[in-house]
């Protein structure tokens, strides 16, 4: 099932307890920032940080299911990724290249 963006929106904001109007503004400034990058940058690089300090895994295998799906994406379609301990949980990062 397919959600559109405010659902999903919503949802963040209510599971992150912050408003709808500041993930308004992350979405606008993340597709600022990627926007960019497609028109003036040659690779990507990605870093998200999360409170978790698990170590990411990339499964075997993936059964298509939403949730869950984000680590076998990323093995799948990054040139390369890591991860490293920050003070309050990791910092997870992929690099991409352009393509002509």
């Amino acid at each position: 099932m397919r959600r559109d963006r405010s659902e999903i929106r919503a949802d963040i904001a209510r599971d992150w307890e912050v408003s709808e109007e500041l993930c308004e503004v992350v979405e606008l400034l993340t597709s600022e920032m990627v926007t960019n990058a497609l028109v003036h940058g040659r690779g990507y690089r990605v870093e998200v940080y999360d409170n978790n300090r698990d170590v990411p895994v990339v499964p075997a295998s993936f059964d298509g299911e939403e949730s869950g799906r984000g680590m076998a994406l990323v093995g799948r379609l990054a040139r390369s990724w890591g991860y490293r301990d920050t003070r309050l949980g990791k910092a997870v990062v992929f690099e991409l290249l352009a393509w002509p």
